[in-house]
């Protein structure tokens, strides 16, 4: 697992996002403990999660970013269930 915090979908960290920027300025934070403390898509687990654009962009999905492959897999399984009904 990466250390590294990161958009499960377009890959850029915390500081390369003017969201997190100006939201950890005005808590006297950085970037990364700001997602950390307050993001609700950042999964520990992985150091993922899902910046707003992105998270819009996927359908605004419940709970913590997956890894790419993980939502493959998932989308496939939804595909599957759907097809069946």
């Amino acid at each position: 697992m990466s250390n590294t915090l990161k958009c499960s979908i377009c890959g850029k960290i915390p500081s390369e996002l003017y969201e997190y920027v100006s939201a950890a300025e005005d808590e006297s934070v950085t970037p990364e403990q700001y997602v950390i403390q307050v993001e609700g898509t950042f999964n520990p687990a992985n150091n993922l999660f899902y910046c707003t654009e992105c998270y819009v962009k996927i359908g605004m999905p419940l709970g913590k970013a997956q890894s790419m492959d993980m939502q493959d897999n998932l989308e496939e399984a939804n595909y599957d269930i759907t097809r069946a009904k």
